[in-house]
């Protein structure tokens, strides 16, 4: 039988998962629309972050004597990354950079969860701010450029400009850019996301404090 703590515990857990769900929604939703106003920007620092990942697997292999192999997916999935961002912030899903992204980070992701499985006993906390930095930062950020890539698509707000240079490209992504339009799926899911908070905690937050919203929308 549960005790009262225990019960607290788990409510407690539950509902700190819900807002920090919440709050990573908003964080996502608010990168991704930076990423597609500055576009030059978010190329320079996926630039120099996948860089700096790269060297930190030089690193790991010649100082922490971490497996090659581990190591060698992990290059390779970064040069992969590389390559994509010569055409930044066009992508190409079905090309053979594209495919080799997301097959050296699959294999890099089970090359180093087998080392950590069977030969280095860490911790959870461990074994995530590694991989954090070494295998998922520089895909997650082309992930959130995904809105830039659709941003510039023909037939949205960028149309007119076309393929001949991708310094151009590059240059009129960010200052021909409207805003409002070509919104892709990924900032209508967060969108979506921030909507759905509202409609549930708006109308609870009215009915325990009426007096006090009343308040702030006069102000407004």
């Amino acid at each position: 039988m549960l005790d009262v703590a225990t019960i607290i515990v788990y409510c407690g857990g539950y509902i700190f998962l819900v807002f920090l769900s919440v709050c990573l929604a908003t964080g996502l939703y608010y990168l991704a629309e930076l990423v597609e106003e500055y576009t030059k920007l978010a190329k320079r620092i996926i630039t120099y972050s996948t860089q700096g990942v790269l060297i930190l697997h030089l690193l790991v292999l010649v100082i922490d004597r971490l497996p090659l192999k581990c190591v060698a997916a992990g290059v390779a999935a970064h040069l992969c990354y590389l390559g994509q961002l010569k055409r930044y912030p066009f992508m190409q899903l079905w090309s053979p950079v594209t495919a080799g992204s997301i097959g050296f980070l699959i294999l890099s992701n089970v090359l180093w969860g087998m080392h950590f499985w069977r030969d280095s006993w860490q911790s959870l906390e461990y074994i995530f701010g590694f991989l954090f930095l070494t295998t998922w930062i520089v895909p997650f950020s082309l992930f959130l450029s995904v809105t830039a890539n659709e941003s510039v698509l023909p037939g949205g707000a960028n149309a007119s400009r076309t393929f001949s240079s991708s310094s151009s490209n590059l240059a009129g992504a960010d200052a021909r850019r409207k805003p409002g339009k070509s919104k892709n799926i990924l900032l209508y899911c967060f969108g979506l996301l921030k909507k759905k908070r509202d409609e549930v905690i708006l109308p609870e937050v009215n009915n325990l404090m009426p007096g006090m919203v009343k308040n702030q929308q006069h102000r407004y």
